[in-house]
């Protein structure tokens, strides 16, 4: 309530609606994602299968590698991830790719306007508080690591960002670990 009475932000539930007005202003056609989405569901089934598996590992899956485990999966990963990438600006003829480069636009646009609705940043401080109430000190786990919830709202904008994205984790279950270090 306090960031609509503050206003410049809108609820998610005109997000599209408001997108459509913007690509439309901006010149960029909306349907475009649908068809990129498409081409994209044609060029995967044509996809050599040994591209297609590429390997996903979670930091907490990254963390219990050895080094040399970690390098070589990682080095993996990024060459499946390259070839998979270059397979992808080769399949597309030039009009295909003209309406992908549009759909990668109105996703963009989708995502700056995702992040001013009430609903981002009520999550947003749903998640600070609750980060506030539950982050505890690894020595002494009855003790909280902030002392006021600003504080946390003071941190560089990349550490919150890593921050919320570990706590998220641990409180979905995806984390079995979520002390100071």
């Amino acid at each position: 309530m306090k960031l609509h009475k503050e206003g410049g932000l809108y609820s998610e539930a005109l997000l599209e609606s408001v997108l459509k007005n913007l690509c439309e202003e901006q010149g960029i056609d909306y349907t475009a994602v649908i068809s990129a989405r498409k081409l994209y569901e044609r060029a995967f089934k044509r996809m050599p299968v040994e591209l297609r598996d590429i390997k996903k590992l979670t930091q907490d899956e990254i963390v219990k590698l050895s080094k040399e485990e970690q390098k070589k999966v990682l080095g993996d990963i990024k060459k499946k991830t390259e070839k998979a990438s270059k397979y992808f600006e080769q399949c597309f003829s030039d009009e295909e790719k003209v309406i992908v480069e549009e759909a990668k636009r109105v996703e963009q646009l989708e995502s700056e306007l995702r992040l001013n609705t009430y609903e981002h940043y009520a999550k947003k401080a749903q998640i600070r508080f609750e980060l506030f109430l539950s982050a505890r000190l690894e020595e002494n786990i009855e003790s909280k690591y902030f002392k006021e919830e600003s504080e946390i709202e003071e941190l560089d904008q990349l550490i919150q960002k890593n921050l919320y994205e570990k706590f998220i984790s641990f409180r979905n279950g995806a984390s079995d670990n979520f002390l100071s270090k």
